[in-house]
């Protein structure tokens, strides 16, 4: 079959997910295409000259609207076959109900795809582990399918399909690659919690690749397209600390770059930070999520101190290692001033980039079923918005109170690093100036992430 996958153009937004399902239909013997475009009608004329048989989109919360729009666009000009993966249909398949989608798939989809187009190529309507699919005017619905146990089993990502088919990307300075899967923590806004219960005790929380096989992979995509800075995707990568260590160590050896990486504070131990630092670690991605210990340890599920996550960022620091720190607003129960805090608790880890998203409650999360039931949200997923950085949907008892949260993430970053902007951000917040408040945040996103994180630039 061709199989076409598709996707919202984004710059610098590499998919390894579809690049992984992607590589297995290759092996399958199916014709395999990727394309970004601006907009449906876009994505249409893109795929006009393909003639796929099947278009697969993969889709976040919020975004799911958007695709569905995609994928009525494809069926009714291509009369191609429609299929949604991602976290959304994970935990929502009901979404295959919608007249634009002929299947959804629930968890990671290697083995679950080229089942899937065997059945179409057959014409059967036998079920498929992982996926919900229309066939003969009926709703097949397949049990869950644990995911793919051994990783170095599957092949590496199709990476040429977006590499090749877009120069840029193939010359920008920073590739994402993935050790690992799963996250052996319930942190309650994360989607792994959601997959935990999803796939339950018998699936491994965290399955790993081996450092040899991981870095194999490294270097044939540095070998033919280039890369200055190595991104380590991993939800925490010192979770398995000798694991980490063998694979740092191997990209120092073998591949000779720095890379990036992500960790959780409890984790840093002077050693562990020093281990990094000497096998080249240039920045490390961070979570402190909240500065109220109640409500990062009682809403959030993130059981640290504030002293662990001071300490962390002092022995990276210490270590020669940027800290790029994870951070929400926005949260259920959380005031003004605990907010505050989260900005006063990051100037004392002294960041290089404080990166501060608005919470959304995603389902398949226990925070959005708490929050539902406490009545802080009002469990409607399709008025969640595609990106963290735009409008919170936790309800407030005034749209002032609200205004204040939004006004203060777009301004938090500055706060962080700047200390007039944060002896003034009270005052700042309730200016109703969103252009101004959206500027000042581009900007800084350019300069404080752009440039000492994505852009290695010298301190």
């Amino acid at each position: 079959m061709r199989v076409a996958f598709a996707s919202l153009y984004s710059p610098q937004v590499v998919h390894l997910g579809m690049l992984h399902v992607a590589a297995v239909l290759r092996e399958r013997g199916h014709e395999v295409h990727f394309c970004e475009a601006h907009g449906p009608e876009d994505l249409v004329r893109r795929l006009r000259p393909v003639r796929p048989d099947v278009v697969g989109f993969g889709a976040t919360t919020g975004m799911h609207d958007e695709y569905l729009a995609w994928a009525a666009a494809v069926k009714r000009a291509l009369g191609a076959r429609t299929l949604l993966g991602g976290a959304h249909p994970t935990f929502v398949p009901g979404i295959v109900a919608h007249p634009a989608l002929d299947a959804v798939f629930q968890g990671e989809a290697e083995e679950s795809t080229p089942e899937l187009c065997e059945r179409f190529l057959q014409g059967s309507s036998e079920p498929v582990a992982g996926v919900w699919y229309k066939a003969g005017g009926a709703l097949v619905k397949g049990p869950v399918r644990p995911p793919p146990a051994d990783l170095d089993a599957l092949p590496s990502p199709a990476f040429d399909l977006v590499y090749d088919g877009d120069p840029d990307k193939g010359r920008f300075h920073v590739k994402p690659f993935l050790g690992s899967r799963g996250c052996a923590y319930h942190c309650t806004y994360c989607g792994n919690a959601g997959y935990l219960s999803l796939y339950g005790r018998h699936t491994a929380p965290v399955r790993k690749r081996s450092p040899a096989r991981l870095v194999e992979e490294i270097r044939a995509v540095d070998r033919r397209w280039g890369m200055k800075l190595v991104w380590l995707a991993d939800a925490s990568l010192l979770t398995d600390a000798p694991w980490a260590e063998e694979l740092a160590g191997r990209i120092r050896r073998d591949v000779g770059k720095p890379f990036f990486c992500k960790v959780r504070a409890d984790h840093v131990t002077e050693a562990a930070a020093a281990m990094l630092g000497r096998a080249g670690c240039y920045a490390v991605g961070m979570g402190i999520e909240s500065g109220a210990e109640r409500v990062r340890t009682r809403v959030l599920g993130r059981k640290m101190a504030d002293e662990t996550i001071v300490q962390a960022s002092q022995r990276l620091r210490a270590a020669g290692i940027r800290l790029l720190t994870f951070n929400m607003v926005g949260i259920p129960t959380e005031t003004f001033e605990d907010a505050l805090a989260t900005v006063d608790l990051n100037i004392a880890c002294a960041p290089a980039y404080a990166e501060a998203t608005l919470l959304q409650p995603y389902p398949g999360t226990p925070l959005a079923r708490w929050a539902v039931r406490k009545g802080h949200f009002d469990g409607n997923f399709d008025g969640v918005d595609y990106s963290y950085l735009s409008t919170t949907p936790v309800r407030y008892g005034s749209n002032a109170e609200r205004d204040r949260i939004e006004r203060l993430q777009r301004l938090f970053g500055l706060a962080v690093e700047f200390p007039e902007v944060r002896r003034a951000l009270p005052w700042l917040v309730r200016l109703p100036l969103p252009r101004l408040h959206d500027a000042l945040f581009r900007i800084w996103y350019r300069l404080g992430f752009g440039r000492r994180i994505h852009g290695m630039t010298p301190p």
